[in-house]
């Protein structure tokens, strides 16, 4: 679970992008290149009364 979302969920979206940049990982994805800023995200959450968890894959 995350304790503070802020911190957390930036290191989890941005570590495993590597090099790549947003608009790449994107234009893979097939989304539009959009940016939620995580603050913003931890209120929305926090509105629906919503946790965060993650499961990272082991290799």
């Amino acid at each position: 679970m995350f304790e503070d979302l802020a911190a957390d969920l930036t290191d989890l979206l941005i570590k495993p992008r590597g090099q790549a940049t947003r608009k790449q990982v994107a234009e893979v994805a097939g989304v539009r290149p959009i940016r939620l800023k995580e603050l913003e995200l931890g209120k929305v959450l926090r509105v629906y009364h919503v946790r965060l968890g993650v499961a990272m894959p082991t290799r």
